[in-house]
């Protein structure tokens, strides 16, 4: 797999929605740090645009076919 790095390089998002994010002042006990601005949503490591992007694509390629295969 390979990803496209923008010219003026990656930009860090939350995985969940690909939005901005804040650190949190504590971390919780399963060492979530990090809180989603869009959907407030806990997770451990922000994730870089393009790679976010890219899963993204990932996942809608995996569910057509998956629809194509029963015949959704």
């Amino acid at each position: 797999m390979s990803y496209d790095t923008p010219p003026d390089g990656p930009y860090l998002v939350s995985p969940c929605c690909g939005s901005e994010y804040e650190e949190k002042d504590f971390i919780t006990e399963m060492g979530e740090q990090y809180i989603c601005n869009e959907c407030s949503e806990l997770f451990n490591y922000p994730e870089e645009d393009y790679e976010y992007s890219e899963r993204m694509r990932e996942n809608a390629a995996e569910d057509r076919m998956d629809e194509k295969r029963l015949g959704l």
